[in-house]
């Protein structure tokens, strides 16, 4: 069942500082290793947090937000006038699907995703085995604990808002498994790609990415396994049409990061 749509309660965070007038913060975020970005600890990358927090302030009621794709163009350009060290307000981008289109440009250019390389094989072997599904809960929660902080600080971030989606879904037509079919790619994905391994394994990762935002409380918030969403298939639940995952994964790695991020 769909989750009722509350007044969430408020999340403490970190105030991401703004930079000087005459520091403009470094344009080569996009396609660096988070390892080399400069942050303070406990921080996340400026703009990730500036984008998420325009679409969650201003676009959870948008239709099709993520799966109606932005103009690869007009992405582009406005990447390249942050690269130019222009202070962008993402506000004032009346289309959200083109903020959309950047945070997803940040995701896919990550040489390595949030969900690190070594955290998809676990992942894939826990939703692949037998366990029972609190077991398999439990044992993804284990992994996801073991990211780098920053990685983790920065899917908290994320799932957080996606969770907020969710609530919408009867505005935004975004349901919990529509924002995994369309997230998988950029957050989850092997060192290399070939098109039997998706094939093989899409549906496992949109299950993963489901449960993710299904059980957010449960794996970001120490919250218990929320029981509203026991009626969902399990993780193990077998494949209706993947054909969109493995769309947008192949144009959106490859493609995508060409033509929007400047490969």
């Amino acid at each position: 069942p769909k989750k009722e749509k509350k007044t969430k309660e408020k999340k403490t965070r970190k105030k991401h500082k703004k930079k000087g007038d005459d520091a403009l913060e470094p344009k080569n975020v996009f396609g660096v290793r988070l390892s080399e970005l400069d942050l303070e600890e406990g921080d996340i990358p400026e703009v990730f947090a500036e984008l998420i927090t325009v679409l969650e302030g201003h676009a959870t009621e948008t239709q099709g937000l993520f799966r109606k794709t932005a103009p690869v163009s007009e992405v582009s350009a406005l990447i390249d006038r942050f690269h130019a060290g222009e202070v962008m307000d993402w506000n004032d981008i009346e289309d959200k699907h083109l903020v959309g289109g950047v945070l997803m440009a940040f995701l896919l250019r990550l040489p390595e995703p949030l969900i690190t390389f070594t955290a998809y094989d676990k992942l894939i072997n826990i939703v692949s085995s037998d366990k029972e599904r609190e077991e398999q809960l439990t044992a993804i929660k284990e992994v996801m604990k073991q990211l780098p902080e920053l990685n983790y600080n920065m899917l908290e971030f994320l799932f957080d808002f996606l969770d907020t989606m969710t609530r919408d879904s009867d505005d935004n037509l975004m349901t919990s498994e529509n924002l995994a079919i369309c997230f998988g790619p950029g957050l989850m994905r092997r060192e290399e790609e070939n098109l039997g391994q998706l094939m093989k394994e899409s549906s496992m990762v949109t299950n993963i990415i489901t449960v993710l935002v299904e059980q957010y409380g449960f794996f970001f918030r120490d919250e218990g396994i929320d029981e509203d969403q026991a009626a969902t298939p399990g993780l193990k639940r077998a494949a209706t049409d993947f054909s969109a995952f493995i769309t947008v994964a192949l144009t959106g790695l490859v493609d995508v990061s060409k033509q929007v991020c400047g490969h």
